[in-house]
């Protein structure tokens, strides 16, 4: 999971993409094992970083 935390804080990179570089079929499939395993989406842990919330 650290990865794609890494992915989402320092790039501006797509969520498909980053999906895609991180072994998950589908964006989708990577949101929800995110947000189980986080408790939010990827796209708010992205929003709260640049709203300095994390």
């Amino acid at each position: 999971m650290r990865i794609r935390f890494r992915f989402l804080r320092d790039s501006d990179l797509s969520l498909d993409q980053i999906a895609a570089r991180t072994g998950f079929a589908t964006s989708q499939y990577m949101l929800e094992v995110f947000r189980k395993a986080t408790g939010v989406t990827p796209g708010n842990y992205r929003r709260s970083l640049s709203s300095g919330k994390q």
